[in-house]
């Protein structure tokens, strides 16, 4: 193993550790600052740090509630029964990054909502499930484009998942559709899969650091290790 693989899967334990820890206090009247302070202790029991606050975003993680698409700042808005919650982080240890989305409905489920991010989840694990070495970037976009088309939502054109490691944004970007990008993936690489779905049309608006739409949608993303039968998944 090398050390940079050592590494990444350190980190990806940590990711994982910090949503596991959070995902519990998310209940009606949770207040998304505390969410964020929350965090930032965890960041720093880990030794870790936020790549989202490190690029100048105002907190540690985005929280993204209902119709807004990605990078919602966790403000002083309270959590409601029945949100649609997109949860977004990349974490930085020890030179290497790290990115995990989970979407989730706070109690009571509304089944609309819960509908999209289940599918956002589907999506996401037909997409790990098909990587294999020598698979083009956007053969995985076809394969999620169809789950997408499948279970009826419709997926994002305008944000790709992409290669991860030593920088947050790397080449090949990933797409969420057969673009016919043909970016080979090596065995050895790390890759951020990404998709976003919503059920119809969505038009979007920029609104400072976050991302809106008149949809709602959900959101999933994992870090996962090309290896030489598949996908490791290491967040």
């Amino acid at each position: 193993m090398t050390i940079k693989e050592e590494t990444m899967r350190e980190a990806g334990a940590k990711l994982r550790s910090i949503f596991s820890s959070i995902i519990p206090t998310l209940i009606p009247g949770t207040r998304l600052s505390n969410v964020d302070d929350d965090v930032a202790g965890l960041l720093k029991y880990w030794r870790a740090r936020s790549a989202l606050r490190m690029l100048g975003f105002p907190g540690n993680i985005a929280i993204s509630i209902n119709t807004e698409v990605i990078q919602g700042v966790p403000d002083d808005r309270l959590l409601a029964a029945g949100d649609l919650v997109s949860l977004d982080m990349t974490l930085y240890y020890k030179g290497f990054f790290v990115d995990k989305a989970v979407s989730l409905v706070i109690e009571p489920r509304h089944y609309v909502k819960r509908y999209l991010a289940d599918a956002a989840h589907r999506c996401l694990n037909t997409a790990i499930a098909g990587i294999r070495p020598g698979i083009k970037s956007g053969e995985i976009g076809a394969l999620i484009s169809a789950q997408a088309g499948a279970l009826k939502v419709r997926v994002s054109k305008e944000f790709f998942g992409h290669a991860i490691g030593e920088s947050h944004h790397m080449k090949p970007l990933i797409p969420n559709f057969d673009d016919k990008s043909a970016n080979l993936i090596k065995q050895g690489d790390f890759i951020a899969l990404e998709p976003i779905v919503f059920y119809n049309y969505y038009v979007l608006r920029h609104k400072g650091f976050h991302v809106e739409a008149d949809e709602l949608s959900a959101h999933a993303e994992d870090t996962v290790l090309v290896t030489e039968t598949g996908a490791e998944v290491i967040t």
